[in-house]
């Protein structure tokens, strides 16, 4: 019966970390494709652009790695954020394109 326990322990662990994985990877994923997911792609105005993906994103960020990691951003030196991001979301699992980096 230990070993049972033990079992369902370790699968219960190993489902919750797929599932914080998957969670990290959307996040990324919202993330590097805000300005499309935002609706701000259509916007021509550059300060609009950036306070429309500004006003999405804290709604569709769920993890606490990436909400770290944005806060983090924030004082990085602008010529580093574009490849932060990037490390950020492969670390994270994310394969996709990142069009926010660029």
């Amino acid at each position: 019966m230990n070993c049972l326990r033990f079992a369902c322990s370790v699968l219960a662990i190993g489902l919750i970390h797929c599932a914080d994985s998957k969670a990290e990877q959307q996040d990324f994923d919202n993330i590097c494709n805000a300005p499309e997911k935002s609706g701000a792609n259509a916007e021509p105005n550059t300060s609009l652009k950036a306070a429309k993906i500004a006003k999405w994103l804290p709604d569709n960020i769920k993890t606490e790695k990436a909400k770290d990691f944005m806060k983090n951003l924030a004082s990085a030196p602008p010529s580093s954020k574009g490849q932060r991001l990037k490390d950020a979301a492969k670390a994270a699992g994310y394969q996709g394109a990142c069009p926010l980096a660029e």
